[in-house]
């Protein structure tokens, strides 16, 4: 009998030392995991939002170097937010770079921390990155005031051609500081009664005194990221695109999130 209880203790011991564990050390286990996977969540949430970031500013280089070598071939106009800029027909920024071979693709506009899930050919690509718009939503080629109000520091380099879809062109050669104008970001449709609140706007107000649609939009970390005329690209939080530029931007929307 003695021999029997030695050699189950003896037995006990070698499967503990095998590795074998009780319900309890189990469940200490499971718990220091799920704590760890608590304290590592954020931090590669941040991560990723960060290489998001990342290709999203990659991106807008590409966009506004397509918007360069456009402007070499074309008598040094950038392409602005939509008009009748290769055919007979109405196309945004984005479609008509890659119609005419300066970009890959259209879609290459979408930021990629701005996912959506409309499908409808008609509209999706007025979903994208958006130009600052310098005109009024009259169609009458009438200024805006905060473009008026800067002409003489950033120059008169807007042009709007009406008989070609009330189309809208940067004038490089009229740029007098092409380093301080922000014309591409990331953007949100901001109206409660439009049924694209939350997409991106392939044009954005950069004030919102009569155009409260149309928004700059701070994405990646609550930063606004915008590509200049002069190929640079900038982060910026919405303080301090209003201190320094009295520029509006959105710092939360609704989401349209793919399905």
């Amino acid at each position: 009998m003695k021999e029997n209880r030695n050699a189950r203790g003896k037995l006990r011991n070698f499967s503990r030392s095998q590795g074998c564990f009780t319900l309890i050390e189990l469940l200490i286990v499971i718990a220091i995991i799920s704590i760890l996977a608590a304290m590592l969540l954020p931090a590669l949430q941040k991560v990723r939002e960060k290489v998001k970031g990342t290709a999203c500013m990659n991106q807008q280089k590409q966009i506004m170097l397509a918007q360069q070598l456009y402007a070499s071939d074309y008598g040094d106009y950038m392409l602005g937010a939509r008009g009748n800029y290769y055919r007979n027909a109405l196309d945004t920024f984005p479609v008509a770079l890659a119609a005419l071979k300066y970009l890959s693709k259209w879609d290459f506009a979408i930021c990629p921390a701005m996912p959506r899930k409309d499908t409808n050919s008609s509209t999706r690509s007025l979903h994208t990155m958006g130009v600052m718009e310098c005109f009024t939503t009259s169609w009458n080629g009438n200024q805006i005031p905060y473009y008026k109000e800067r002409i003489s520091e950033t120059g008169d380099y807007a042009v709007f051609v009406k008989d070609a879809g009330n189309a809208r062109f940067y004038a490089i050669r009229k740029m007098r500081a092409p380093g301080k104008l922000g014309l591409l970001g990331d953007t949100i449709q901001g109206s409660s009664e439009n049924e694209s609140k939350g997409y991106g706007a392939y044009y954005f107000y950069p004030a919102t005194a009569g155009y409260p649609y149309m928004y700059l939009f701070a994405v990646h970390n609550l930063r606004v990221q915008r590509a200049f005329a002069d190929g640079h690209v900038q982060s910026d939080s919405p303080e301090e695109l209003m201190s320094r530029e009295e520029i509006l931007a959105r710092k939360s929307g609704t989401f349209i999130l793919q399905q």
